[in-house]
């Protein structure tokens, strides 16, 4: 029987849930149309409305208008009639997009605990394909001759690449990698022609790259790159009908035309590039990971000799590219501030900024303040100053929390970039009274490759150190109350979490992990494990004795007697089709806990994968999430 509070807590969270899912998108033109998605919430709702586009107006729009709006609008999508037109069910329907020539609707279904892709015509208003079985990690890319996707191999890797074209009507096996150590990616270029995409098969140091081009009846997949070590910062360029291959490494970047195999280099005279991307002729650059900086260059050619025009940018506050950019006059970036969205254009040939609009993410009362800021540590009484993203929730005035309830999130591995966007998880525990803080530990991607690099391999201590000194420093000036502190982790972030358990076993009063790692002393010795072959770049080859004793001194499992006197109570939430995480590594972990009085319980989810959760589960997270809310603001005092 559920508790009053665990009540409370359940309420907000689906309040805050339908909250988050009641925004519209812009209204955004790509090709020919300009789109609208409204209610996007799929499984519940969603609608998406089209109009024709009659001029050069490219910028995006805040709202209904004159030319755009409701009465004038053409809905090519409503999910409420799905099963009429599209002989799809609700609750099957995954995802939704719209090819760029606007002429046909791709489908991610999910069913029967596997993935299917449809593709339907708008023109003919028509099924073109129903594509079974196919693997999400890699992506897929819908072109206007066909579909190029992956399936997987037996220990779920993304290793055989398949054409299906629309004349024929046949799938076709293009690709196979071999090596258990790699995993096909497919990426939709930047300024997509319709046929084009790129596919890579690379594991953490090298690998393969390829254009992939599709025809009416087959595909052509021109290398790239062979066998070799390049970062994910590529794309094409379109210059004069011709399409190059950009692609950085270190401080300059190489342009290669794809027919000729002719390359041209450009000095970038600038550290820590994050991201490339390319918009017709010019070049986007990504300086750093504060996302203000960017570089533009923009290309042309004078006897076939490129001439490079830079400009560097800087914007008030952190922005990125917004995904549909299709002038060749101006790019379009958004960012995210305090739960608000704003459209900056860039004018390419003035080299001016423009604010165009701004759009609220939340509606909420003049009186209600949603906070978010980034502080640092102090590094007078630690190696380094440890960035860390406070979220909360204020009555009229932005000033700092004192001794409030706090829910933190550590992840902390293969560079990934753990910045803090608003999703319904994170409301629900703003609007519970929670500080919701991330601690962006070394390992992870907040602060680009060195810092990355500075908590990998046999530096993965510095991971852990930096978690539980972000901690103690919200708790020593006054920020958290620390009796009240809880945790959410998931995958690689519970070595994280669970070798906190073991150095500081009274530090939180419960965790939450999804698919949680915690037994890579095993899992990497494990030859029938993939992540044995997968992950040496990571966490190092065991098979060294110097790197197998250092993965020894963090593994949670290895090191669990640790933890005995912990009041800490674990959740562990996992799902049976997980391909990455051993459950049985998970339950053991748990099994042994319980053995040394820390309460633990695991959830083992039959319809899941990794995570957990699959997204028609909504309300099993809300059940667990409010269950883990009461337990951390539980009045049982105790010191840490």
């Amino acid at each position: 029987m559920r508790s009053e509070k665990q009540n409370f807590y359940m309420e907000i969270i689906e309040n805050s849930m339908k909250k988050i899912t009641d925004f519209n998108s812009f209204l955004f033109r790509m090709g020919n149309y300009w789109y609208r998605y409204e209610n996007w919430n799929l499984r519940d709702s969603g609608i998406i409305r089209r109009w024709n586009a009659f001029d050069k107006d490219f910028v995006p729009k805040k709202s209904y208008n004159h030319n755009y709006n409701i009465q004038n609008s053409h809905v090519i999508f409503d999910i409420d009639d799905s099963l009429n037109i599209f002989g799809l069910k609700k609750s099957m329907i995954r995802s939704v997009a719209i090819t760029e020539d606007g002429n046909l609707l791709s489908f991610i279904i999910e069913d029967n605990k596997n993935f299917d892709l449809y593709v339907y015509s708008l023109l003919k208003k028509r099924k073109i394909c129903y594509l079974t079985n196919i693997n999400l990690e890699s992506s897929f890319f819908v072109g206007s001759n066909g579909v190029i996707y992956c399936r997987s191999d037996s220990n779920h890797r993304p290793s055989s690449l398949y054409y299906f074209s629309y004349s024929t009507c046949k799938e076709q096996l293009i690709y196979i990698e071999t090596n258990d150590a790699r995993r096909i990616r497919i990426f939709q270029i930047s300024t997509g022609k319709g046929n084009t995409c790129m596919v890579s098969s690379k594991d953490f140091i090298k690998g393969e790259l390829f254009l992939c081009d599709l025809f009416k009846e087959k595909t052509l997949l021109t290398p790239l790159v062979i066998d070799s070590i390049f970062s994910d910062c590529f794309d094409i360029l379109h210059l004069n009908n011709r399409r190059y291959f950009v692609l950085y490494t270190k401080d300059e970047i190489s342009i290669n035309d794809v027919e000729t195999n002719k390359i041209f280099r450009i000095k970038v005279q600038v550290r820590n590039i994050s991201f490339l991307s390319c918009v017709g002729n010019t070049i986007i650059l990504g300086i750093g990971e504060d996302r203000k900086r960017f570089l533009v260059i923009r290309v042309s050619l004078d006897k076939e000799r490129p001439i490079f025009e830079k400009n560097f940018i800087k914007f008030p506050q952190n922005v990125q590219l917004y995904e549909n950019n299709y002038s060749t006059d101006m790019l379009f970036f958004i960012g995210e501030e305090n739960f608000n969205l704003d459209l900056f254009t860039y004018y390419i040939e003035n080299k001016k900024i423009e604010r165009e609009f701004c759009l609220s993410v939340l509606d909420s009362a003049p009186d209600i303040c949603y906070n978010k800021e980034v502080i640092w540590t102090h590094s007078n009484d630690y190696e380094t100053s440890i960035p860390i993203t406070l979220v909360w929730k204020s009555k009229k005035s932005r000033s700092f929390p004192k001794k409030q309830k706090c829910i933190f999130s550590v992840y902390g591995a293969y560079g990934k970039n753990d910045d803090v966007t608003i999703d319904s998880t994170i409301l629900s525990i703003i609007e519970a009274g929670f500080i919701f803080a991330t601690i962006h530990v070394r390992g992870g991607g907040f602060l680009g490759g060195d810092w990355y690099r500075a908590g990998k391999g046999l530096k993965k201590w510095n991971s852990i150190k930096d978690f539980i000194h972000g901690v103690r420093y919200l708790v020593d000036r006054g920020f958290v109350d620390e009796h009240h502190l809880g945790v959410i982790s998931s995958s690689a972030g519970g070595i994280v979490a669970g070798a906190t358990l073991n150095e500081d076993n009274n530090l939180f009063r419960s965790m939450l992990l999804f698919s949680p790692f915690v037994n890579p002393f095993e899992a990497l010795q494990c030859r029938d494990d993939p992540m044995s072959k997968t992950e040496l770049f990571e966490w190092g080859d065991i098979r060294n004795d110097n790197v197998k004793n250092y993965i020894y001194s963090y593994s949670p499992q290895q090191n669990v007697e640790k933890s005995l006197g912990s009041k800490t109570k674990v959740i562990s939430i996992l799902g049976a089709r997980d391909p990455y995480i051993n459950n049985q590594h998970v339950i053991k972990w748990s099994d042994s806990l319980n053995s040394f009085g820390v309460e633990s319980k695991v959830y083992l989810n039959p319809n899941a994968g990794h995570g957990g959760i699959s997204e028609s589960e909504s309300h099993i997270l809300i059940k667990i999430l409010s269950h883990f809310l009461e337990i951390v603001s539980s009045d049982i005092e105790r010191k840490i």
